[in-house]
């Protein structure tokens, strides 16, 4: 079982490197496809990060409940859809 502290903290650590990173970004380019070759921009990176924060959190919390979770749900292919 992993221990939960370290787990806590190394999720703490990069949330907050995400953050530092998202802060550098001016308000001017946040449209800028810049991020991925394919055209990303920081917008979409964002949406992106926080749609899986949201599904990963759903998921914890059926866990936390016992009851149960359905992982084939759960598009790991790239199969979300980009906003």
């Amino acid at each position: 079982m992993p221990d939960r502290d370290r787990l806590l903290a190394d999720e703490a650590a990069g949330a907050a490197a995400f953050d530092a990173v998202v802060a550098r970004i001016p308000d001017d380019r946040w449209s800028d496809p810049t991020v991925t070759p394919d055209g990303w921009t920081p917008v979409v990176l964002a949406a992106h990060v926080a749609g899986w924060l949201d599904e990963c959190s759903d998921v914890l919390e059926a866990m936390r409940e016992d009851a149960g979770v359905d992982f084939s749900i759960l598009k790991v292919d790239g199969g979300m859809t980009a906003i």
